[in-house]
């Protein structure tokens, strides 16, 4: 039997897009709800599928007749169950440590995605690029370069899916 999953999220790519993408790499059998998202006013979630969501807000995984919440939850579980995690458990912390400082990363520049003052916004992002330029991105090359274009070890994790 073949596991289906849905997931619902935002029609936009934000914390569902590794989802999304995970799901696709995999060849998985998925649906998607896409909730109304407006750049200005943002969404509202409805009702009958706030109800599903055990903190009121998307994503949401659905599959087996459970439930999943929170991206990084729902993407780390993903990556386990289709041996995208690493070899061991020291591989599995290094492809975390890369999803938390990706996470870093996405949460300094949201904020600023948000901003209605174009001159603040504007400044924020430049500090903000430089930032990550300085603390992340040079690191991630360092790493691409040391394991022959991979974050983690010198393969995609363990390889791609079976199957």
């Amino acid at each position: 039997m073949t596991t289906e999953y849905t997931l619902t999220y935002f029609d936009a790519r934000g914390s569902g897009e590794t989802i999304r993408l995970i799901l696709a790499y995999v060849g998985a059998k998925w649906k998607e709800v896409r909730i109304p998202f407006d750049e200005n006013t943002g969404a509202i979630i409805p009702e009958d599928i706030k109800t599903k969501m055990l903190f009121d807000q998307a994503p949401l995984l659905e599959f087996e007749g459970r439930r999943l919440v929170q991206s990084l939850a729902i993407s780390r579980f993903l990556a386990r169950r289709y041996n995208l995690a690493g070899k061991d458990e020291y591989e599995s912390a290094e492809c975390d440590q890369i999803v938390d400082a990706c996470r870093d990363i996405y949460v300094m520049f949201v904020a600023f995605f948000r901003e209605k003052d174009e001159t603040k916004r504007k400044e924020g992002m430049e500090t903000t690029t430089k930032t990550c330029k300085d603390r992340y991105f040079s690191k991630f090359n360092e790493i691409l370069q040391k394991n022959g274009d991979f974050l983690v070890n010198n393969n995609f994790t363990t390889g791609p899916p079976s199957g």
